[in-house]
């Protein structure tokens, strides 16, 4: 998955994760030359639902085959996903 960080003088000042816009790329570039504000992380929102569909799964199958790990992967994985929804 490919991702594109910004710095400014050191600092992270943009991240972007995944297929972005034309628009969205041009604004991580004028953050990061000071002519733009600074770009806000987000999380492209098929990985949001890819996250969270495994997760559905990995905790399904935790509960049928008895796996406390699997379960404990897929819950952990949920919340990363409602990160990603959270920071939308």
């Amino acid at each position: 998955m490919p991702t594109l960080i910004a710095f400014r003088e050191g600092t992270e000042v943009g991240r972007l994760i995944g297929l972005q816009s034309g628009d969205a790329v041009r604004s991580l570039f004028d953050a990061a030359s000071g002519t733009g504000a600074e770009v806000k992380r987000r999380t492209p929102t098929s990985l949001v639902a890819v996250r969270a569909a495994t997760a559905a799964i990995l905790i399904l199958a935790g509960l049928l085959t008895g796996s406390i790990v699997l379960a404990v992967i897929g819950a952990a994985l949920a919340l990363w996903a409602l990160l990603g929804m959270i920071r939308r």
